[in-house]
This record gives structure tokens, C-alpha cells and sequence, in this order.
């Protein structure tokens, strides 16, 4: 095997594995039933196509392709030379002692010194490669089965993963509990879930553990499913042993609730991190404007670009304050942009409300609070 191939797997599968390991406990990552839906399941649909024979076959051709050592051209060549001007001189016994690393070329070479007619020795290699060809098109044809085969395993577990969600949330003794930031789960839900008041995962995660008891039967849900992943191995790792989590998350839920025609339990919008700032899964509108209280599940940011606050506007505040949070800042986004790069010098003027921010993401009506409570007091 050529270095630069090793040098490409070891690499990659060490900055995965760095990854991991970066990301918090690697354990996380590790999950039984994936592991027997992908990787078990993968083989044995494998095994279904192929004979005993050629399944178990193919693990020698995996250990010839990491360990075999490919001969230039100009090797063999020379190589090859070499033995002419030796069977020329002294006849095709000469080449009898001859020391070739190349087993090909020493079967064609023995056959030619036990006195074999060249047109023999010529048809008995041609068959040889064509019995190699055959069976390392076998290998290479499950080796690409697998791959195709594999990430419809995949599908499969998130299916299976949804119907034991669906089924549990039926449970009256589960709690579900929503693992996204609160301005995620304030605009879309699930019916009775737990939404935790926190700006970021990482606030999620001891809250969760704190307010929930281990012997909970706990049904975590998220956008995607990755940070269900973590949240799940964090919360075993703390005693809870009953956590199951919805695979795929949201989006693979919602698209399953669509293909199968399922009722959906959710409600509300899944809020998304692009320009759209969410999806529309049902039409409930489950949250207000955070102006004028309204019904309103439209997030922006502020359109001053020094306050930038992310918070929910309905279509009408966002004609009265310019798309922004509050009067201020709406004067500030129409002052010329050589104006606003001069305010941006004073932070606290710039942007008004920012200096009663504490979390990442503040809520607004908490930062209006702050501000009239400190205007009462002077």
C-alpha cells in the first residue's frame, strides 16, 4: 500500500476521533442500536445478495489491498530483461535460481524452466488474471453494496427510532423535554414538553439534570439530533437510565409525519439557523410579539446592526420600528452609515439596550424591563 493511502485513513479517522473528544465525552458517539441497525444490518442484507464463500472472501481481499505492494513498471521491465539476457546465455535452466519477488512472474517463469511450451505458459497466466479479475470485482461489487446498502440502514433506525418516540410519548409517564435555547422552543413544541429557559446547550444540559429526576423516563427532541446525542450520553452518565431521543430530530420527524400521512404533535414553527429563521411545521401560532404581545412567531434581528438583538416582531411593529427592537435603535439604523460607525465608538449608545444584556441571547422584553426599572429608580 502506497504511504500517502495510509497516511490519508490514519489522518482521517484521527480527526474524527479528535473531534470526539473535543466535543466532550466520546462516548456520546457510542450507541448500541445504531451499531446493530447500521453496521449489523448493513452486512447481513450484504450477505443475502453473496454465497458463504464469497462473503468471508472479501476479507482477504481487504487485507491484499491495505498490504499489497505495488511494483513500478520500470521494475518488472528491468526485471524481465534481465532474465532474457540470462535464459539467452544460458538457456531457460539459468533462470532456475533466479530470485523473483514477484509470484505472477515466478509461476510463468517455473512453468517456462520445467520445459512448458510458451503458448501453455501464456494461456495459464491469462487464466490466472482473469480468476484474480473475477473475484476482486466480487469484493469491490460488496464493498459497494455495503456503501449503498448502509445509509438506508440508516433510514430505517430513524424510522424505527421515531415509532419507539411516538409510541412513548403516549406514555403518561414520560416527560419530554425540548434540548434546543428557549428562543428555538418558544416559537414551535411539542405538546407537554419541558423547554428549558436557557440561552445556550451548554446552560441546557445541568438544568435539565437539576430539574429532572434519574428515574424519570425522559423522551429528548432537538432540531437535528445532534445535540440529543450528547445530551443523552450526559444524562446517563449521571444516572439516568430510562432517556430515549427522537432520531433525526425535527426535521427527519416532520418529513416522516408528511410521508406517512401521521398526526403531528408538534406545534408551532421549527426555528432553523439560515435566513429563514424557521419552517412552518403546523399553522398554531404558539408565541407573541415581543412588542406589542401579539400573536407573532417572525424572528428577526434588530435592523441596527450595533444592537443586532435576535427577538420575535410581528409584521406591524416592524413597520412602526423600522424592523427594529425599540425607538432608539430604529433612529440610529436611519442615520447614515458614516454616523452609525461613529456611535459604534460608545457601545452603551450605539446600541441602548445591549448594557442590560446578561445571557448570549437576551430576550427583549427582559432588557426593556431592566431599562424602565432603572429609569424609575433615578
Amino acid at each position: 500500500m502506497d504511504l500517502a493511502t495510509l497516511i490519508g485513513i490514519l489522518g482521517a479517522i484521527g480527526l474524527l476521533i479528535m473531534a470526539m473528544v473535543l466535543s466532550g465525552d466520546i462516548m456520546m458517539f457510542a450507541d448500541t442500536q445504531s451499531v446493530l441497525i447500521v453496521f449489523c444490518g448493513s452486512i447481513f442484507v450484504v450477505l443475502a445478495k453473496y454465497n458463504l464463500g464469497q462473503f468471508f472472501g472479501v476479507g482477504k481481499i481487504i487485507v491484499k489491498a491495505f498490504m499489497f505492494k505495488l511494483e513500478t513498471p520500470e521494475e518488472l521491465i528491468e526485471k524481465a530483461v534481465d532474465m532474457a539476457d540470462a535464459a539467452r546465455k544460458g538457456g531457460f535452466l539459468a533462470l532456475e535460481e533466479a530470485e523473483i519477488s514477484n509470484t505472477f512472474m515466478q509461476k510463468g517463469v517455473d512453468m517456462l524452466v520445467d520445459g512448458h511450451d510458451a503458448d501453455v505458459v501464456r494461456a495459464t497466466l491469462q487464466k490466472d488474471i482473469n480468476l484474480t479479475t473475477e473475484r476482486h470485482e466480487v469484493g469491490s461489487d460488496m464493498m459497494m453494496a455495503l456503501a449503498d446498502v448502509a445509509p438506508a440502514m440508516g433510514m430505517i433506525g430513524t424510522l424505527i427510532g421515531l415509532v419507539a418516540m411516538l409510541s412513548n410519548m403516549d406514555d403518561p409517564k414520560s416527560i419530554v423535554v425540548d434540548m434546543r435555547n428557549y428562543y428555538e422552543s418558544e416559537v414551535g413544541h411539542f405538546n407537554d414538553a419541558i423547554c428549558p429557559d436557557a440561552d445556550t446547550f451548554k446552560e441546557i444540559l445541568p438544568l435539565v439534570k437539576k430539574i429532572l429526576n434519574a428515574k424519570n423516563k425522559l423522551l429528548l427532541y432537538c432540531t437535528g439530533g445532534i445535540r440529543c446525542e450528547k445530551a443523552s450520553a450526559y444524562l446517563k452518565s449521571h444516572n439516568f437510565e430510562d432517556v430515549y431521543q427522537l432520531e433525526g430530530g425535527i426535521i427527519s420527524y416532520f418529513h416522516q409525519v408528511k410521508e406517512k400521512n401521521l398526526e403531528c404533535k408538534f406545534k408551532g414553527k421549527n426555528f432553523v439557523f439560515d435566513a429563514r429563521m424557521g419552517e412552518n411545521i403546523t399553522d398554531d401560532i404558539i408565541s407573541k410579539c415581543h412588542q406589542c404581545e401579539a400573536p407573532s412567531n417572525r424572528h428577526t434581528n434588530c435592523n441596527n446592526q450595533a444592537c443586532h438583538i435576535l427577538f420575535i416582531q410581528c409584521e406591524e411593529c416592524d413597520i412602526s420600528f423600522n424592523n427594529c427592537c425599540s425607538k432608539e435603535c430604529s433612529e440610529i439604523a436611519a442615520k447614515p452609515l458614516d454616523e452609525q460607525k461613529i456611535l459604534r465608538k460608545e457601545p452603551a449608545t450605539a446600541a441602548p439596550l445591549r448594557k442590560y444584556q446578561n445571557g448570549t441571547k437576551p430576550r427583549l422584553q427582559d432588557l426593556i424591563n431592566k431599562r424602565s426599572k432603572e429609569q424609575l429608580n433615578i
